[in-house]
């Protein structure tokens, strides 16, 4: 009688291991293939490309146990979408060992930074003078010779007085600030080479600092052309983030503001789509090489990175380190969500991720050579 019930037992396991493998398999391979569907003509597999990480590693698990329990047949599942998946884990993954933020930039390569300064508003709530001054400092270490800055402010009220100082601090004589929400907020472009050319791809005619700017900057002779982007922010409140903190953890039943959440999570996805598109569109034009940079609010196994990064080389996926790389830290929802990418005529030599918590992003740096 106990062999019999043990039998019953070890059966009701196997078949319950095997059809959870199927599902996550399934779920992993929908998530694969949500960078090549556009939210546009079917959404919903754009959820499961934010949940490529999660489902990664549950089917990384499950290969493991199925070859454990020599189930070979179905360890072929989870296999197969995981190698369905391979280049969008390059981007994601890197197990290369980390290195230690670079004094300067490689021999004759052009050093990029980028980084979604919140307004010089650190986490710490510190007074903005403060604020900006610990930022400004992060990015002159750097060394940095173009420095991009999504959600940028002017604190000293005066434009011009403010571009000022901050060229003086960064030691970069050239900029381009282009006024966003208001007069003293948008985005903005330093640089410590000239610039002869400067433009914006407007993403809506509302105010807003979900836009992209792009500056040509002639470089010993050559020109180049860096593009600055800030897609569409799904702008969740703080009381939405401890919502999603407390329903994942079990501390909240009521699911009726998650539909809201999802709402907007889905108009984000859509903005996106059509964003990546101007962009491309204009870089399909563009006579120079060019890098684009910035805050995609997207990681890379998504619609709107894996469309502009077509054709492009991935500064993370070239040189990046960290197993599970994070750019923006607050909250339960942590994503590399913001990139360097560069076109065919660059090679990219370094990339860091400069893990100090001043904004609610990290800055993210890349050197980059013709």
């Amino acid at each position: 009688m106990k062999k019999k019930k043990q039998y019953k037992f070890n059966n009701f396991f196997t078949k319950t291991i095997t059809i959870l493998t199927v599902i996550a398999a399934i779920a992993l391979i929908v998530s694969d293939f949500a960078g090549n569907i556009d939210p546009n003509t079917f959404w919903i597999p754009a959820f499961a490309g934010l949940a490529y990480v999660p489902l990664f590693l549950v089917n990384f698990a499950f290969l493991i146990l199925n070859i454990i329990r020599r189930n070979k047949w179905i360890s072929l599942a989870p296999l197969l979408a995981l190698l369905l998946g391979w280049n969008i884990a390059s981007d994601t993954f890197s197990l290369k060992p980390s290195s230690p933020l670079a004094a300067k930039a490689s021999p004759g390569a052009l050093r990029l930074l980028t980084w979604n300064i919140h307004y010089f508003q650190d986490i710490y709530d510190s007074p903005a003078e403060e604020s900006q001054a610990s930022m400004l400092s992060l990015i002159k270490s750097s060394a940095a010779d173009v420095v991009c800055l999504e959600e940028f402010a002017i604190i000293s009220g005066d434009t011009t007085k403010g571009i000022g100082t901050i060229k003086k601090h960064l030691q970069t004589p050239y900029s381009f600030f282009q006024p966003l929400e208001a007069p003293d907020r948008g985005m903005a472009i330093f640089s410590k080479y000239p610039i002869t050319g400067k433009g914006m791809i407007a993403f809506s005619d509302q105010p807003s600092g979900n836009q992209c700017i792009f500056a040509d900057i002639l470089i010993d002779g050559k020109t180049v052309r860096v593009y600055a982007v800030h897609l569409e922010s799904i702008r969740l409140r703080n009381e939405q983030l401890n919502y999603i903190s407390s329903l994942v953890k079990g501390k909240e039943d009521n699911i009726r503001p998650s539909k809201r959440i999802a709402g907007q999570v889905k108009r984000a996805f859509l903005a996106r789509s059509e964003q990546v598109k101007l962009v491309k569109d204009d870089a399909a034009k563009c006579p120079y090489p060019y890098l684009i940079c910035g805050d995609f609010n997207d990681p890379p196994s998504s619609f709107a990175f894996r469309q502009m990064a077509r054709g492009m080389k991935s500064a993370f996926a070239e040189k990046g380190s960290g197993f599970f790389p994070v750019t923006y830290y607050r909250g339960l929802l942590k994503y590399q969500i913001d990139h360097i990418l560069a076109s065919s005529q660059f090679n990219i030599r370094y990339h860091h991720i400069i893990a100090q918590k001043l904004s609610d992003h990290y800055p993210v740096l890349a050197d980059t050579e013709l």
